[in-house]
């Protein structure tokens, strides 16, 4: 095992310092570049094809899926994807889907904690105030209010308690995908009624859906609409972040890398290091 690892960080750092660098000179990442380390690890999955498992296969699928998705929604650009794909594909291959998922986790923390350090230090309190003020909370409290609906709807109600994560993952999951798939009716609709009936329409939907689903819908509702305005400031604030008085401009690359190469080496995700640090 010790091997498959020494192997696996020699090859990631080697291809990290090539296409890190031309991420941050050229702000891409040559296409030669990207299909020689995809190949690479594809010839690495291939030959190791014995030892994987019915849901290794269906994991790579999708990976597949959402780097497309991501790239579809311009999450993030073409390289970063296959990037994802390649690293995915030799952690796979010598350490199994497991690993493969906390290396996830490690890129949504890394680059979370670094963007949201950024965007509350290295932002004027100037840019801070405008952008707070820009965030409609009235519009994003209808959202999410006509989303609880339509899942309060389906559901009749929430009754597994919030400490079950898979609920919660699926509540949380089931609620962003209706967001973007139904933002843009909802926002029509919410510009054609004034200011008073806003705040009324707002109210009894919090009433009555407290109502029927008590204290689990207040927790769902305030922790999805703190998360959704958090989202809100840190994408709004990116663009204004500078650091030594210059646009932050930090190719994506270096995180796909580095959690990467953090992950092989301490075999767990910084999440779950966090939790047994408070507990």
């Amino acid at each position: 095992m010790e091997y498959r690892l020494i192997f696996s960080l020699i090859l990631i750092s080697i291809f990290g310092v090539f296409a890190i660098k031309e991420d941050i000179i050229r702000r891409k990442v040559s296409n030669e570049l990207n299909l020689f380390f995809l190949i690479i690890s594809v010839v690495i999955f291939l030959s190791t094809f014995k030892v994987h498992s019915n849901f290794d296969y269906i994991y790579i699928f999708i990976i597949l899926i959402l780097s497309y998705f991501l790239y579809h929604f311009e999450l993030w650009g073409g390289a970063d994807g296959k990037i994802f794909i390649s690293l995915n594909l030799i952690i796979v291959s010598f350490f199994g889907q497991e690993l493969t998922i906390n290396y996830i986790l490690n890129i949504i923390i890394f680059y979370s904690i670094i963007i949201t350090f950024l965007s509350i230090f290295k932002t004027s309190s100037k840019t801070k105030i405008k952008v707070l003020k820009k965030i409609d909370y009235g519009r994003n409290s209808f959202l999410l209010l006509c989303i609880f609906s339509l899942i309060s709807i389906l559901n009749y109600s929430f009754t597994v308690e919030p400490g079950n994560f898979i609920h919660i993952a699926i509540i949380f999951s089931l609620t962003l995908i209706l967001l973007k798939l139904l933002t843009p009716l909802i926002k029509k609709t919410y510009n054609k009624f004034n200011f008073n009936f806003k705040i009324f329409f707002n109210v009894i939907l919090f009433i009555i859906l407290t109502i029927i689903s008590r204290e689990i819908f207040i927790y769902y509702f305030l922790s999805i609409i703190s998360f959704k305005i958090f989202l809100e400031y840190v994408s709004e604030s990116i663009s204004m972040i500078k650091v030594d008085g210059e646009k932050y401009n930090s190719p994506f690359s270096i995180y796909l890398f580095f959690s990467a190469i953090f992950t092989l080496i301490i075999k767990t995700s910084i999440l779950k290091i966090l939790i047994l640090f408070f507990m």
